[in-house]
């Protein structure tokens, strides 16, 4: 996932689109939010949150975050409810458009390139990107580019990745015609070392196996259970960077 893949970014939207995506998302945007009514959704957005507090609890205070690849805004809600100003940015212009349409409060929305971000350096004081490296062409320029973007002093990086070593990713990407098709996982020692040159690196893994059996309460205390005990299998990688 993290790393660098040269610099094919050719990527068929119609006739002559380039994107720096590599599975089209604008395709699925009107339905995209539809996992998260599924019973595996919603246990899976319930551990993830979980892990993400975790680590911006320990942060104070909150102020503007810039996120990147926000797609139809499900995670711009999440940042906004804790008390986060959005600023949320999509390569797909559906997305962008699914994400204005929730009239999320403090947050905005555009249309951008996240390898070449149109904002002045140290412009926010926290960026992120959840689930959404793994489909960036070049994933180690978006990490410069939000890097970039945020304050150097007391700016802090929020990143939800896909675990490499989960079983349940590895039966993702090996399922034909999908999104996880395209993507590029990698395991917490690699995302651990990769990080490792721009800050202090904090992960936690969650979304264990019996965790998403189990839901509920009994499954998100066996999920922080795990997490304390530094369990390896969780399908998901919550990272905070202190720059």
């Amino acid at each position: 996932m993290l790393r660098k893949e040269g610099m094919d970014n050719e990527m068929e939207r119609g006739s002559s689109n380039i994107s720096s995506s590599r599975y089209d998302f604008g395709a699925v945007a009107t339905r995209y939010d539809r996992w998260y009514e599924t019973r595996e959704g919603r246990i899976f957005d319930r551990l993830e949150k979980q892990a993400i507090i975790s680590l911006i609890d320990a942060v104070q205070p909150k102020g503007t975050l810039l996120e990147v690849g926000c797609g139809t805004g499900w995670w711009s809600s999440f940042f906004s409810q804790l008390g986060f100003s959005v600023t949320g940015v999509d390569f797909f212009p559906e997305m962008v458009a699914a994400a204005q349409a929730k009239h999320i409060p403090a947050a905005t929305f555009e249309v951008a390139d996240a390898h070449s971000l149109p904002f002045a350096d140290e412009s926010f004081a926290a960026c992120a990107a959840i689930a959404a490296l793994e489909f960036m062409k070049e994933a180690e320029t978006v990490l410069k580019e939000m890097v970039r973007c945020t304050r150097r002093r007391g700016g802090t990086v929020y990143l939800g990745l896909l675990n490499a070593s989960a079983k349940a990713n590895r039966k993702r990407a090996k399922t034909a015609g999908t999104l996880y098709e395209k993507a590029h996982f990698s395991t917490v020692e690699e995302i651990s070392s990769i990080l490792s040159r721009f800050g202090k690196v904090h992960a936690t893994v969650c979304a264990f196996p019996f965790s998403v059996m189990l839901g509920g309460a009994a499954g998100r205390c066996l999920d922080r259970l795990g997490s304390r005990l530094k369990w390896k299998s969780g399908a998901f990688v919550a990272v905070r960077i202190d720059l």
